[in-house]
């Protein structure tokens, strides 16, 4: 199919990777390939926030106002719902609306009050070069998944917040990846990213990654 894809011009390259998360056994195609993550980048953030709310629940109730967008940026999937300018979101608000709807802005405010330094730990401890705020950061779909399958193991944060932060991702408002494969009556927990590389040309990454 991929190379169906690339034939016909509308695919330039691609990586798979999937894991029996129960028994072990994967197999992926190209999967060493390095993309710009984008928005699934947004998951070790949400992570980071809840394995301190393991130590104290009390910081998911700490609220924020929202001072308006930073800046303006182009999406093919834009959030269903916007945040309002003004008005003070709880951190587990804005870690709903940074995975179901992918929102910049929740993600910025979250980004900003945890600080990004203190959310690399995450990476770090998973053995993965830290993000940065550079757009040249790239990361391959194996190692990506790693998030996923630390959070179903529930090694990294307690199992109530794992699971918690699985039902968010099953919430995703994006529905034409993972979700559009399976049947409607099998959950599906992901998060989707976006990338534009030349928006003229509509040339851009676009990546699906869940359980």
């Amino acid at each position: 199919m991929i190379d169906e894809r690339k034939n016909d011009g509308t695919l330039t390259e691609a990586a798979v990777y999937y894991r029996d998360l129960n028994n072990g056994p994967w197999f992926g195609i190209r999967e060493d390939i390095k993309f710009s993550p984008a928005s699934l980048l947004k998951v070790p953030l949400a992570m980071w926030y809840y394995s301190k709310a393991d130590a104290d629940p009390d910081i998911l109730e700490q609220a924020i106002e929202f001072k308006g967008p930073r800046g303006v940026s182009y999406v093919s999937f834009p959030p269903r719902v916007q945040l309002e300018e003004g008005k003070a979101y709880t951190i587990e608000a804005l870690i709903q609306y940074m995975l179901q709807e992918s929102d910049n802005d929740a993600a910025n405010i979250l980004d900003e009050f945890g600080g990004r330094e203190k959310s690399a730990d995450v990476y770090r401890d998973f053995g993965i070069q830290p993000s940065n705020t550079s757009d040249a950061y790239v990361i391959d779909v194996h190692t990506y998944a790693s998030f996923f399958r630390i959070l179903y193991n529930a090694t990294y944060i307690g199992r109530a917040h794992s699971e918690h932060l699985l039902e968010i991702l099953s919430r995703s408002s994006f529905t034409q990846g993972l979700r559009a494969g399976v049947p409607e009556n099998v959950v599906v927990a992901h998060k989707f990213g976006e990338k534009v590389l030349d928006a003229e040309t509509n040339t851009y990454q676009l990546h699906d990654c869940g359980i």
